[in-house]
């Protein structure tokens, strides 16, 4: 499985990119990135969108010490409009003209105050009756052929949930 990650970090946060490969690894993902991107460029956007659509997970970073984060909200959203699940950390004095905070598995993060956020990726990793488990069809955007496979979203927000759990309480303990 992919999980296709876009990030709104600096040089000295980089790190986190691999920790959440490790992470996300150990639960059967494979890690794609938008990180060191030209985000100008029409042809890296073409990739992001088709590592996005081809990824069964999507992970958005929002740093306060971030340059990119109109384009990691971009990204997310545009994962949201294609139904792949998402989550987005948003450090808690990064600020948009929006309200980010009303929009789905959007977690704020409190370097300062890691508990909060890491009960509120656990609220949405907790099994949910209504999710339902059937085959649906998507269309591969590279062979163009429909693929069918399980809707286990619940579980790549489950996996996910967990990497970041663990990422939060990194990000915290380093912090101090």
């Amino acid at each position: 499985m992919k999980a296709f990650i876009s990030c709104s970090i600096n040089e000295t946060e980089k790190y986190i990119i691999s920790i959440l490969a490790i992470e996300l690894g150990q639960k059967g993902f494979v890690l794609k990135s938008s990180f060191n991107t030209d985000h100008g460029s029409e042809v890296m956007a073409d990739i992001s969108t088709n590592e996005i659509i081809n990824s069964r997970l999507f992970i958005g970073i929002l740093s306060s010490k971030g340059n990119n984060k109109t384009k990691v909200l971009q990204d997310y959203k545009y994962a949201r409009f294609m139904r792949i699940p998402s989550l987005l950390l948003v450090e808690n004095n990064v600020k948009f003209r929006q309200d980010i905070d009303k929009l789905p598995n959007v977690i704020r993060f409190d370097r300062d105050n890691p508990e909060l956020s890491i009960q509120k990726v656990k609220k949405i990793i907790s099994p949910d009756k209504k999710r339902q488990l059937k085959p649906i069809a998507k269309k591969n955007s590279i062979t163009k052929k429909e693929e069918f496979f399980d809707n286990n979203d619940g579980l790549a927000l489950v996996l996910g949930g967990a990497a970041l759990i663990a990422l939060i309480a990194l990000l915290s303990s380093n912090d101090k």
